[in-house]
């Protein structure tokens, strides 16, 4: 294993055949700010999808073992129903992997909603959370229809489930009605003593979007120390929900809203009478009108209880990044962090940036190059 000597408080170290370079020093930060870890040299360092890359430091705080669940649907046969998950649909329609779309490699899940079909969804259970993060890639293909009701789509979700695998009194998720794109999205997050609905924008048609949910809930329930949001990126633009007081706003826009600020403000995200109930499941989109006809493709699927994180982006500051995608985590500890290299969609140079379970970002610098 090749170290790199910091020049300050921090080094990145990489295993075999992944080398990251080194940067400098730390100069600080508050929480659910940055931290510039100074301008890093990545010499020509090739960096593959697979292999393992280690970062060493400091401050980078506690997580509990590896990212919980990740995803990319490249273990199965396009054709085949996926595995991992469980499956729900209606008559032989379920979630597939499909190498029609693929965000990253070569293949995403598919989830259909032919003429006639409005269920169909993958989902993991039993999950007993009381915080989850969740990051995951969309492509939405409309293929027309009129539903007497109107359209709809309700994407992915997390839930306590109490009442049924997609409902629960605590969740967040969201759903559009009407046109994709015009404001009709709403997020929604239930179970909190503050209104639970936002509107905004959903995805647009027939390009990949990410979207991220972050839920904590109040611990002792009742407690105003819970935190939600949710965000939403295609083609570098960003719509973003912090709860209460939440907005959606454009940090590539005219919003004039510093991108530092797109954080929930502390909050009751389980009331007292909902004292029991823990997040047990994350559903997958899940439900249309039965007189519509779309497909959804989800990829790079990161789900954990925690927001802490590792994330490789194209640019050295975390808000300058038009693209940003999310590392599983092998190990972690407060001095040396452990990740399996994610490619996604990024080219070129690689810089890399520490999520800590409070929110703060900590940004490496430059750690090398994607290979072509």
């Amino acid at each position: 294993m090749r170290t790199f000597k910091s020049i300050g408080a921090m080094a990145l170290i990489l295993s075999l055949p992944v080398a990251c370079g080194d940067h400098g020093e730390n100069n600080g930060s508050t929480d659910g700010g940055t931290t510039d870890g100074g301008t890093t040299d990545g010499g020509t360092t090739s960096l593959q999808s697979g292999e393992s890359c280690t970062i060493e430091g400091s401050g980078f705080g506690h997580k509990d073992g590896p990212t919980l669940f990740y995803d990319d649907f490249e273990s199965g046969a396009a054709g085949n129903q996926v595995t991992g998950w469980i499956i729900e649909g209606q008559a032989d329609h379920k979630a597939l992997y499909d190498d029609s779309h693929a965000f990253g490699a070569d293949q995403a899940a598919l989830i259909d909603f032919p003429d006639g079909v409005w269920g169909n969804t993958m989902y993991l259970t039993d999950l007993n959370l009381d915080e989850v993060y969740v990051s995951y890639r969309v492509y939405v293909h409309d293929g027309g229809g009129t539903p007497k009701d109107g359209p709809q789509l309700k994407f992915a979700r997390a839930t306590s489930a109490d009442k049924d695998v997609i409902h629960g009194d605590l969740s967040i998720g969201m759903t559009y009605v009407g046109a994709f794109g015009e404001g009709s999205a709403t997020w929604f997050n239930m179970g909190s003593a503050d209104p639970g609905s936002f509107y905004g924008e959903s995805p647009s048609t027939d390009t990949w979007a990410r979207i991220e949910l972050y839920l904590r809930l109040s611990t002792p329930a009742g407690q105003p120390n819970g935190e939600r949001w949710a965000k939403m990126n295609y083609g570098g633009r960003m719509t973003y929900s912090g709860y209460p007081d939440g907005y959606f706003a454009d940090p590539f826009g005219t919003t004039g809203l510093d991108p530092s600020q797109y954080t929930g403000a502390p909050m009751v995200t389980r009331t007292t009478d909902d004292a029991d109930k823990h997040i047990q499941n994350v559903v997958m989109p899940m439900f249309t009108r039965p007189e519509q006809v779309i497909s959804v493709w989800v990829d790079e699927v990161y789900i954990d209880n925690t927001q802490a994180r590792v994330e490789i982006g194209d640019a050295p500051h975390w808000y300058d990044c038009m693209d940003r995608s999310p590392q599983p985590i092998v190990s972690w500890q407060d001095d040396r962090i452990v990740i399996r290299l994610n490619q996604g969609r990024l080219t070129g140079d690689a810089f890399a940036f520490v999520v800590t379970a409070s929110g703060q970002i900590i940004e490496q610098g430059r750690i090398g190059s994607w290979a072509e």
